[in-house]
């Protein structure tokens, strides 16, 4: 293990991306034991809030927020964190919202938060809002099968089956990739389904 912090926080960063989030996660932590300064402390603190979360830990995640929100009050990877925590401990609430917004505030074209209050939107019955964030995101990273998922299910809420049906192929065949989302690809493929058999059974097509 390198002595350094910020050596030990990049491989612990290559762990978390390669999968390997409890070595990640006990790097996250060598990393703080280094006793890292500034920037770069604040960057460990960050990583260590988001790590939590992910692990399902709610008061370790709400501990490094804190303490990284403290460094840094309006830093764009706080407000960042601070919303994936809120998202993952308090789905729906009004938390949730007013964090994602606040990213969105400072980064209109923040892909993640475009998507998650996109799909609150959705999830509330609004569709038409959600489907102009999730076309926003889309516009973004039009390749990304997630978005696209969600995208066409705002058109399915709003009755354009035709422009569902569509973007739920391009989606299946994106994850039915090596490597891709199976998970989606099922929920895809389902939902196209759902959809073909609207189309057949005359529903609008959406124009």
């Amino acid at each position: 293990m390198p002595r350094d912090p910020a050596a030990r926080l990049a491989l612990a960063r290559t762990d978390a991306a390669s999968g390997f989030d409890q070595r990640a996660w006990r790097g996250f932590r060598s990393a703080l034991a280094a006793e890292p300064e500034g920037p770069l402390r604040l960057a460990v603190l960050v990583e260590l809030a988001d790590a939590a979360a992910q692990r399902g830990d709610a008061l370790a995640a709400s501990f490094f927020a804190e303490q990284a929100r403290y460094l840094g009050p309006d830093h764009p990877a706080v407000d960042l964190v601070t919303a994936r925590i809120a998202q993952r401990f308090a789905p729906g609430s009004p938390a949730v919202a007013a964090a994602w917004q606040r990213v969105l505030d400072r980064d209109g074209a923040n892909v993640e938060a475009l998507v998650a209050r996109g799909v609150a939107h959705l999830a509330a019955g609004q569709a038409v809002d959600a489907l102009a964030l999730l076309q926003t995101a889309s516009g973004l990273d039009p390749r990304n099968p997630e978005i696209l998922y969600q995208r066409a299910r705002a058109l399915a809420a709003a009755a354009r089956y035709q422009e569902a049906h569509g973007l739920l192929i391009e989606c299946a065949r994106l994850t039915a990739r090596p490597g891709g989302d199976m998970g989606l690809f099922d929920r895809a493929v389902r939902l196209a389904q759902s959809m073909q058999a609207r189309l057949v059974e005359g529903g609008n097509g959406g124009s």
